[in-house]
């Protein structure tokens, strides 16, 4: 019987340290749950596009161990897939990341042992409806997206296909207005124009001037030359200037030889190759020497020699006139 007892008191015993064995084995696992990544989110509520800081805190891990969070998967616990603006996954933004050198392979990040015992901070936006729920490992957070704008969406209607532009006729009344705009700029214009010039007064028409040959020109002004009587009063410079001036205008014109800008010789040379008679281009070159011995020369022509110059003068001008048909 005490032997029955002492196997029974031996039972209970090793019953009681296996018991208490299972127990530490039990709350060891919940400890180092407790260990793992920490994730702490600092709003459990939100408007849509609105920034939400999650916090990571990286315990101890070992050298093979890696952890990876995908923040673009985070799952939506609303999601309805008869609803067409529903959305399985979070449609996320991710704004800042402290540490500013951490790397994100497409919104996965990756967790070693080089992160061991340091805080992660990223600060997001969601731009979806719904209860999301981000869990790492045995960690979970939740936190629901709402829209207080007060506009709603009808998320039963199936989204149509889009249809091509639809092409107007042309019609020039779609363009009355800019047609318009350059025609009342011209008739602004025209009134401008018309009042400040004024009337405009009636053109007159000059009456044409007729034309008169070099021979009768040169006539008119010998015998106004003789009718003055300039030598006879003892003014000899002055005949003979205007003398020798009204036969280089008539050779100029008569023959088209610069006269006005030539010497006596020049004159006389260039009469020569005109082929022109001798003797006329002698008296004519006898004429011209003798006014210049007077205006230069301080010379007194007599008598006879003023009124010979004069003869000279009517005599070249009758014999090389040009006559009119």
């Amino acid at each position: 019987m005490e032997k029955t007892f002492c196997i029974i008191n031996r039972l209970i015993f090793y019953s009681g340290k296996a018991f208490t064995l299972i127990i530490v084995c039990i709350f060891g696992s919940l400890v180092v749950s407790a260990q793992s990544l920490g994730i702490q989110v600092d709003k459990q509520r939100l408007q849509i596009g609105e920034a939400v800081e999650i916090r990571l805190v990286v315990p101890q891990i070992s050298k093979d161990s890696v952890v990876y969070v995908d923040f673009f998967k985070i799952k939506n616990l609303d999601f309805d897939s008869t609803q067409v603006l529903s959305d399985s996954f979070a449609d996320v933004e991710i704004l800042k990341m402290d540490p500013k050198d951490l790397y994100l392979d497409n919104g996965i990040l990756r967790i070693d042992q080089s992160l061991q015992g340091k805080q992660i901070t990223l600060t997001i936006a969601i731009f979806s409806l719904g209860s999301f729920e981000l869990a790492i490992g045995d960690q979970m957070q939740v936190f629901s997206v709402v829209d207080d704008s007060g506009i709603t969406t009808d998320t039963t209607e199936r989204i149509r296909e889009i249809r091509d532009i639809v092409e107007l006729p042309f019609s020039i009344w779609d363009y009355w207005k800019w047609m318009l705009i350059p025609l009342l700029l011209l008739i602004i214009w025209w009134i401008y124009i018309r009042f400040r010039r004024g009337p405009q007064p009636d053109i007159v028409v000059a009456p044409a001037i007729p034309f008169v040959p070099a021979h009768v020109k040169a006539i008119r002004a010998l015998e106004d030359l003789r009718s003055e009587e300039l030598w006879q009063h003892g003014d000899q410079d002055g005949y003979h200037t205007k003398l020798t001036h009204i036969m280089r205008r008539y050779i100029q014109d008569r023959f088209e030889i610069q006269s006005l800008e030539m010497v006596s010789s020049e004159i006389a040379d260039a009469l020569r190759k005109s082929n022109m008679d001798y003797e006329l281009v002698s008296k004519v070159e006898n004429l011209l020497n003798i006014a210049d011995l007077v205006k230069f020369a301080k010379a007194t022509g007599t008598d006879s020699v003023n009124h010979q110059a004069l003869v000279d003068a009517f005599e070249f001008v009758e014999l090389t006139k040009q006559e009119t048909i």
